[in-house]
């Protein structure tokens, strides 16, 4: 009880006056709250795919910064998608999807890790600090899709207009990207893990994943590191903004501005005329 009124007490503070108190070793933490709230606000963002959901940690954090919208969670390993339907049944704006998205449909071996938050379709590489933890403790069966499939289904059922992709797939994001297609370009903005020092077989390195986004049209917003083997970085998520979605010209302050409601409407669809960097060949 304690713990649940010192939480509420925590968001009432960061949501209504910006102020964040953690310890030394949730800092990183503090920092994608930040982060986050901004370009969520930003973007004015009604609808968050949130893919590798887990037990639903990232929905919960949405939750704690003031993101009220609809979230469509999917998480592949069975007993955590039946953990995320009991959290989401008190919640009328969060859908759960026991799936594992991926650039196409198949059936494939799933890596159950120790820590269940490690589990990837990737194989884990040997050794390393997190060799433990990240050991397949089981491989189960599952059958992928494609976020493109439930982007649609979604949409016209919800009927949003501005969505956000969070990725947390050890190792797979870029798969799972490239199974949206064409509709990746109708996300306002995307959140996704990225290695520094890789942990599985096949996994992207840094240079791929920003060149990927780059290519599709999308630029840095945030680096929020995420795992560290001290005193190195192993993982970091970055956060990344449509370029045809910004609408205000570059600014050094941190009061943001933000449009209203029917400037938003009325210009969903229009192309930035911000100059930004050359994508890079």
């Amino acid at each position: 009880m304690l713990g649940t009124f010192k939480r509420i007490l925590q968001d009432i503070a960061f949501n209504k006056m910006s102020i964040g108190i953690a310890h030394a070793h949730r800092f990183p933490l503090l920092h994608e709250k930040h982060a986050l709230r901004e370009l969520l606000v930003y973007l004015d963002i009604d609808c968050v795919f949130d893919v590798g959901a887990n037990e639903g940690q990232y929905a919960e954090l949405l939750r704690s910064i003031g993101y009220n919208g609809r979230i469509v969670s999917f998480e592949p390993i069975p007993r955590l998608a039946k953990t995320l339907r009991k959290k989401a049944a008190h919640d009328a704006n969060w859908y759960i999807e026991s799936v594992a998205l991926d650039s196409t449909p198949r059936h494939v071996e799933f890596n159950v890790a120790s820590s269940h938050s490690l589990s990837s379709l990737h194989t884990p590489l040997p050794g390393g600090v997190f060799e433990r933890d990240i050991t397949a403790s089981e491989r189960i069966g599952v059958d992928t899709d494609t976020l493109d499939n439930y982007f649609r289904d979604y949409q016209k059922e919800l009927g949003f207009r501005r969505a956000f992709l969070k990725m947390d797939t050890q190792g797979h994001d870029l798969s799972v990207a490239a199974g949206a297609g064409e509709t990746l370009s109708e996300f306002c903005g995307i959140q996704s893990e990225v290695a520094i020092a890789p942990l599985y077989q096949d996994q992207p390195s840094l240079g791929e994943a920003v060149r990927f986004y780059d290519e599709r049209g999308f630029a840095i917003n945030a680096v929020l590191p995420t795992h560290y083997a001290f005193p190195t970085l192993i993982e970091v998520d970055l956060l990344f903004i449509n370029r045809r979605r910004i609408h205000t010209g570059p600014t050094t302050s941190y009061r943001r501005q933000r449009r209203k409601p029917d400037e938003v409407a009325a210009g969903a669809n229009e192309t930035s005329k911000v100059v930004l960097p050359p994508k890079s060949e």
